[in-house]
């Protein structure tokens, strides 16, 4: 980026950290430079301000015009809702994960179930077709166990469903602790440039 359209003009740079603390920590730099004429400056041209050598004259302390600081602030601004951009993207991430696993969970326990129908009306037509007894007696008593077993499946459904439940109620409050943040901004410096 050409610095060159700036020979001869002066301005002030102001650079802040903003720290957002939370569940994840973070520390981000915002550089804002106008010119004496108000006009903002790109955030890489600021920072190819700093490559330049420069000679340091005493001036006091600096107040941040009021132009600069609407850069700075809108800068700030652009950084928090990329930061909320992020968080909303996890977010969708972790509920497909979670509707993902949900759905396996629920198809794995709902199969199973079919399954042991499919073997009891089975066994139901080999019933009917039986003559000994004791080939009877005994399709019989899988049949039974198989009802057995669809009972504690349809409760396997359920608690399944349960376990859906608790997971959401996890994800929700993790999303809760990730939403309590403190936002913190901090002047670093501010300075005069002229480019001669």
């Amino acid at each position: 980026m050409s610095l060159a359209p700036l020979i001869g003009q002066s301005g002030s740079i102001s650079t802040h950290k903003v720290s957002v603390s939370g569940i994840d920590e973070q520390d981000h730099m915002i550089f804002g430079g106008v010119t004496d004429t108000g006009k903002a400056l790109d955030e890489q041209v600021v920072e190819r301000l700093f490559e330049l050598p420069c000679e340091l004259t005493p001036n006091g302390a600096i107040s941040i015009p009021p132009p600069l600081k609407n850069v700075v602030d809108s800068r700030e601004m652009d950084l928090l809702e990329q930061l909320k951009a992020q968080k909303a993207e996890w977010f969708a991430e972790e509920s497909q994960k979670l509707e993902k696993w949900a759905e396996d969970k629920i198809a794995a326990a709902e199969k199973e179930l079919s399954d042991v129908k499919v073997q009891a009306r089975d066994l139901k037509r080999e019933m009917r077709s039986a003559t000994d007894p004791m080939d009877q007696h005994r399709i019989q008593t899988r049949i039974q166990e198989l009802e057995k077993s669809k009972r504690r499946l349809r409760q396997r459904i359920f608690e399944v469903e349960d376990e859906i439940l608790e997971k959401r109620d996890g994800m929700i409050a993790d999303i809760e602790r990730r939403l309590q943040q403190d936002i913190n901004t901090q002047e670093i410096f501010t300075i005069r440039w002229s480019v001669i």
